[in-house]
């Protein structure tokens, strides 16, 4: 369908350089979003730029996650377990599998040199 005033769009691409894949989405409001659906947005991207805020080497991939799940949280969000992050390197998906319910010190070691992507799906309601 053409998209209207009110839509919130999410464009997801990827290119390949040299055979190594990337993944990046970028989340759009289209014309008149009400303020509840901005709201949503914004939080969302505050939910990626916590979760990178954790990213370190020698750190752990729960450190991220619960970073995202808190903030989504503390603004009357909830998290779809079901749906994470992925690696992308020679593959397009490839391991770790990124989830955002996960605790401070637990999941992967994250090593120098590891890419991921960090895309949590953030919910109004349940």
């Amino acid at each position: 369908r053409l998209l209207k005033s009110g839509d919130i769009i999410n464009v997801d691409a990827s290119t390949i350089l040299d055979g190594y894949f990337s993944d990046s989405s970028r989340m759009f409001c289209i014309g008149n979003v009400e303020e509840d659906r901005k709201k949503l947005v914004r939080v969302t991207k505050e939910c990626v730029e916590r979760g990178l805020k954790e990213v370190k080497p020698w750190g752990f991939l729960g450190d991220m996650g619960q970073a995202v799940h808190e903030h989504a949280v503390e603004n009357g969000y909830s998290v779809v377990k079901e749906i994470g992050g992925h690696g992308v390197g020679l593959e397009f998906h490839e391991d770790p599998w990124v989830g955002y319910c996960s605790r401070r010190n637990t999941e992967m070691l994250l090593v120098p040199g590891m890419i991921f992507t960090i895309e949590p799906m953030i919910n109004m309601g349940t």
